[in-house]
């Protein structure tokens, strides 16, 4: 999903997204490119008071959203709730198209219900980065040692 948002939403801009989003805008902000009302509504809604906490004001919330544990700790919340809603509805895992593509289209309030084929140009990068080898670079895949003890 992070890799589809950056892939399509980062550009020369959101270099001003933190002053943006400190002025009251609703830039998409942080390592998971999540937006500020998107993470507002996180807070209303599913505060825990251990990982998700209530911003004080915009000044913390800005800290916070900008800060990339928080980030992407709120953006995988934010994809298990997707997921949650997705497996309620239609009693089936949604492939990574779909997971991406609701998270760029976003589930908070207002938007529209949730449907089962949905899928828009961030969810098909997102598809596509997770079965490619991109990763495999960073992240060699371990072959699992068997012992025979």
């Amino acid at each position: 999903m992070v890799f589809g948002e950056l892939n399509n939403n980062l550009n020369f801009f959101d270099d001003f997204d933190e002053v943006r989003a400190s002025l009251g805008f609703d830039p998409s902000v942080g390592f998971g490119q999540m937006r500020v009302s998107t993470f507002m509504w996180i807070e209303e809604y599913f505060s825990d008071g251990d990982l998700i906490t209530k911003s004080k004001d915009n000044n913390e919330l800005v800290s916070k959203i900008s800060n990339n544990v928080t980030n992407i700790i709120y953006t995988t919340f934010y994809i298990d709730l997707i997921r949650d809603r997705y497996i309620e509805k239609f009693a089936s895992d949604p492939s990574v198209t779909i997971l991406g593509s609701y998270y760029s289209r976003g589930i908070d309030f207002g938007q529209p219900e949730i449907e089962k084929n949905y899928f828009n140009k961030i969810g098909i990068i997102a598809e596509k980065f997770y079965h490619s080898d991109k990763l495999d670079d960073i992240f060699p895949r371990r072959k699992l040692q068997i012992s025979n003890n």
